[in-house]
């Protein structure tokens, strides 16, 4: 793998797995950027997208993301469903910047996705739809923002999406998309 530390508090790793797949984490002190951050990731991800094909990507604020997936005990602090082997078997969660390849879009179904409330859609010429939900990045209401993915979860099929609150669903891919992450 390799890391990189870059200026304005950029943190970025990039690791090949076992399975010939390259997981790109970055992390970037946005309070810092003075930027538009959504128009910001949609070029980053469409630069990276041109020469590595992206399967999936999501954006979210840590808080955000620890509420999803963080796990706590006397002695420790993990996470969970958000490794890449989970990746392999069901998606990490619905955020508030979402990626979706093509065969990921045909397997949930395009028209469920556009049909989603409260977000921003941008459709791709190769069929990949990207996403983002239609308040602030830095929105201070995540109880708000966590109701609004768990409607689209509903809405795209929640066995597909990790959710730490739900012991019961055993979690999945869409059959089509699993058949293609089978293939690479």
């Amino acid at each position: 793998g390799i890391i990189i530390q870059g200026a304005n508090d950029l943190l970025i790793m990039i690791d090949n797995n076992p399975e010939c797949i390259t997981d790109i984490f970055i992390s970037i002190n946005i309070e810092k950027l003075t930027i538009n951050i959504n128009n910001s990731i949609n070029k980053m991800i469409l630069f990276i997208n041109t020469s590595l094909k992206i399967i999936y990507a999501r954006g979210c604020q840590e808080c955000e993301f620890n509420k999803k997936h963080m796990v706590k005990d006397d002695d420790a602090i993990g996470w969970e469903g958000n490794s890449f082997w989970d990746f392999l078997d069901f998606l990490p969660g619905d955020y508030w910047y979402n990626f979706y390849c093509k065969e990921l879009v045909e397997s949930i179904g395009k028209e469920k996705i556009l049909s989603l409330k409260n977000i921003n859609i941008n459709e791709l010429e190769d069929g990949a739809i990207i996403y983002n939900l239609n308040d602030d990045f830095l929105s201070e209401n995540i109880e708000n923002r966590l109701q609004i993915e768990n409607e689209i979860v509903e809405k795209l099929g929640k066995e597909y999406f990790f959710n730490i609150k739900d012991k019961k669903t055993k979690f999945r891919h869409p059959e089509r998309f699993q058949e293609y992450l089978n293939q690479l």
